[in-house]
């Protein structure tokens, strides 16, 4: 019979501990809150201020002016 690994911080079951300090695991979500792994990096935004639209001054507007 298998033992079933309990986070440390918060007792929920861990699959895959991300950090084991002696015999205690802790989960990815505990760690990353504890300080004993770093957060992901994000990927930078697909649309950044770069590719933001410009308004068009040579067209008309669709509903004339209406605010």
């Amino acid at each position: 019979m298998t033992q079933k690994l309990h986070c440390a911080r918060c007792g929920r079951v861990t699959l895959h501990p991300a950090v084991v300090i002696g015999a205690q695991p802790f989960g990815r979500v505990c760690a990353r809150k504890a300080g004993l792994i770093q957060p992901k990096r994000r990927a930078a935004r697909l649309f950044d201020a770069v590719s933001r639209v410009q308004r068009d001054t040579r067209t008309m507007d669709l509903f004339g002016g209406a605010l």
